[in-house]
């Protein structure tokens, strides 16, 4: 380029004014990102400041403004190292910090699993870093990339390997009712398209250029702009449809449900307590219950004893050939029990085990333990006219018929421990005949006691506890829907040990007993709950059986949503039941909730989240050599149980169904059909909440909604419209490359 003459009077040349000083050429610098890292030592540290701000932006800590520059610092130290190849690999590793950090709590139970899950969940972070680092460094702008990227590996660990979606960015704004209601048109990877567009805006505004050429001209870089403009619209648009979306009234009260929630810490060493104590622990809880109108009582996943539901608890034992009853003895009984006893042997013990009597011969003796152990006199005031008919005929007969309620509340409040009333002569003398003594004091004193421990030594079998259950549905008038291990007949069995498999159900009891309808898991967790291959390739599904510890019995899933009717005072309701891990997925809600009406639905989510607890510090169970030493201190929590709920106010918004979770070791809780957390089971000390490892209950009236969403009708479109989008810029990438390569 020429210079100007120099002045006359010997000043310095000055630039010619031939227009803008953009049509000038800058220096180069303005052209260039302006970010680089030239040490490995910055990449790390970026990596690791990334999933310390991704773990705080969860719950429980649930600083939900941190997702929205949680992933800047890792996203600079993938465009921005100097050193490609180690770049990449330096973020991969601290992905994998980031994963053995978030998910600590799934060592508790698998720490083999756990080791494999973490490695396995930071490949999508390599995948990510590669497709990031290429197109950022080829100018692409990183609000537009970074959203299609994330929400594309969100997708796929959703759906590969059966599926894991945890951590996604869109949890960590669970809390935020109003942004999330989108969620019923894209599902959550509408708010995780968003938490991730504006972490690629903060990314573009601290490497983009200066300045672009365009067309021969130098022009300020649109960039930022655009991506500021297209998050503003976002945000706007989002906030605007969930101001109306809240602004509906669509919702009328529907049943009255009461939430039992106890604390029973599960290891592979066992449960901390039998599987009659947690019964008990239960049905003592459950009392409370009585004459609070209920219109149904939910317990958490596999708090009844193995084996109670109707197939197990009705089966004639005898009618079984011999390699059945040894096949449901293996259930029953404990594995390796068919080969230590002779057929004839282990007929008798499998018929003591589950009863030796009818199922009816229990009703009058289970009625006689619940009404001696779990009721309270005060409750035994409140219980409903009709209720003490009804146990009147149980413990009475046709007799019971015959007198008035004052003399029938009598006679059954005798079996109540510590209730002993002023009554008048007359009502004391109708009641006594009705026991068959003189009069109420004399029973108590001498038939009371020993009715009660010969009667607890009746039922102390399967079909007693059925009995016990179904006593106090009759109690509390209301049905009892419980989490139950149960064991039913294999309509495929791969051998005479498979004839009868455990199912993770839903089990309903009512004053009829059990029902025959069942809910069975049918989502159920890999090399945990089930091993792959079982029918199609037995050799290796044998194999990798040896790698799950025998502690975690195999189970059968379930074939058909099958749901459990309300009939209520205010009408009919239907309660689906998604079982732990399964209510995560969209998928399997979304199935649950298009198979029956929709302005008639809860969803209730029954939870054993008893296998992420430690004793002590979680550093003393490491040091126990992966074992909870008794010395180490009381039971606690981990941080699964909060982030298990944040997903049930997705749950709720994309399917416009209320959302009521009973969790042993909590969290139990209510979720509107808006995703607003309504209530939970905690405990107040001062200022602080507790709401894991504790027992409590919870009444709560959900209200039920008309809305159809459009989610529940077009499924995750949008999530695999966005993960198509990145097949293309992945492929083009892969093209773009062998081109560039072709040409050198």
């Amino acid at each position: 380029m020429g210079q100007s003459p120099a002045s006359k009077d010997g000043d310095p040349p000055r630039a010619e004014n031939n227009g803008d000083l953009l049509d000038h050429a800058p220096p180069q610098i303005v052209f260039e990102r302006h970010f680089e890292l030239r040490r490995l030592a910055s990449v790390l540290i970026l990596g690791l400041f990334t999933a310390v701000l991704l773990i705080v932006s969860f719950p429980p800590f649930d600083l939900w403004w941190v997702g929205y520059v949680a992933l800047v610092p890792w996203t600079l130290a993938v465009v921005g190292g100097r050193r490609g190849r180690l770049t990449v690999l330096i973020a991969w590793a601290t992905a994998l910090v980031y994963w053995a950090c978030a998910l600590y709590w799934l060592m508790l139970p698998t720490v083999v699993g756990a080791l494999a899950t973490m490695i396995y969940l930071s490949l999508y972070w390599l995948l990510a870093a590669v497709v990031l680092r290429r197109a950022l460094r080829r100018g692409w702008p990183a609000w537009g990339v970074m959203p299609v990227v994330w929400v594309g590996i969100e997708f796929l660990q959703s759906r590969i390997i059966s599926g894991f979606p945890w951590f996604f960015l869109a949890q960590s704004q669970w809390t935020r009712t109003r942004l999330i209601q989108v969620a019923d048109i894209t599902g959550q990877y509408g708010v995780s398209f968003l938490v991730a567009m504006v972490n690629g805006l903060l990314v573009d505004m601290l490497t983009a250029p200066l300045l672009v050429r365009s067309r021969g001209r130098v022009t300020m870089t649109r960039r930022i702009p655009a991506g500021l403009l297209a998050c503003v619209l976002a945000v706007a648009a989002m906030l605007g449809y969930g101001t109306w979306r809240l602004s509906q009234p669509s919702q009328r009260p529907g049943p009255l449900l009461g939430i039992v929630q106890e604390a029973v810490p599960i290891s592979l060493q066992g449960r901390t307590r039998t599987q009659g104590e947690v019964l008990e622990d239960h049905l003592q809880r459950m009392s409370t219950f009585i004459g609070a109108g209920c219109d149904a009582l939910l317990l958490p996943e596999t708090m009844l004893p193995t084996g109670l539901n109707r197939a197990a608890v009705h089966v004639e034992v005898d009618a079984l050939h011999d390699a059945s009853a040894a096949s449901l003895a293996e259930k029953l009984l404990g594995c390796g029990v068919a080969d230590a006893l002779p057929p004839g042997k282990l007929r008798r013990r499998l018929r003591e085990y589950i009863g030796p009597l009818s199922p009816e011969a229990y009703r009058r003796p289970a009625m006689i333990v619940a009404l001696g152990e779990f009721v309270e006199p005060a409750e035994l005031d409140q219980l409903h006219d009709d209720v003490i008919r009804r146990v009147g005929r149980i413990l009475f007969g046709d007799a019971s018929a015959a007198v008035d309620l004052s003399t029938l509340r009598a006679a059954v409040g005798a079996f109540v421990m510590g209730y002993e009333p002023d009554l008048p002569a007359e009502t004391d003398a109708a009641a006594a005949a009705l026991l068959d003594v003189d009069d109420l004091a004399t029973w108590r004193e001498r038939h009371r006691y020993g009715l009660q421990r010969s009667s607890a030594d009746r039922i102390a079998c399967l079909r007693g506890h059925a009995g016990l259950v179904r006593a106090m549905a009759i109690l509390v008038d209301a049905p009892i829907i419980a989490g139950a291990s149960s064991v039913g007949p294999n309509p495929h069995p791969t051998g005479e040990q498979d004839i009868w498999v455990y199912r993770n159900a839903a089990v309903r009891f009512d004053a009829g007993g059990i029902a025959e309808r069942e809910y069975a898991k049918m989502h159920l967790v890999p090399f945990s709950e089930y091993v792959p291959f079982k029918y199609r390739w037995p050799a290796f599904h044998n194999l990798l059986r040896r790698f799950v510890p025998p502690s975690m019995p195999q189970l059968e899933p379930g074939r058909s949503p099958t749901h459990f009717k309300l009939d209520t005072p205010t009408g009919v309701f239907d309660l689906a039941t998604p079982i732990c891990y399964e209510g995560t997925f969209a998928t399997i809600c979304r199935w649950l909730v298009r198979s029956e009406p929709k302005d008639t639905l809860v969803l209730a989510n029954l939870s054993n989240d008893g296998w992420f607890t430690h004793r002590g510090a979680y550093w003393d169970w490491l040091l126990a050599g992966f074992r909870n030493d008794p010395e180490a201190g009381p039971w606690q929590g981990t941080t699964e149980q909060s982030q298990h709920l944040s997903h049930y106010a997705y749950r709720a918004v994309e399917l416009r169904v209320p959302v009521v979770r009973a969790v042993n070791t909590g969290i139990s809780a209510h979720i509107t059909s808006n995703g607003r957390l309504q209530s939970v089971v905690q405990r107040m000390a001062g200022d602080d909440r507790q709401t894991t490892m504790i027992a409590g209950t919870l009444a709560t009236r959900p209200l039920v909604d008309s809305r159809l969403t459009v989610y529940s009708l077009i499924g995750d479109l949008f999530a695999i419209t966005v993960t198509v989008a990145a097949g293309f810029l992945v492929a083009w990438m892969i093209w773009r490359n062998r081109r560039d390569a072709s040409t050198e």
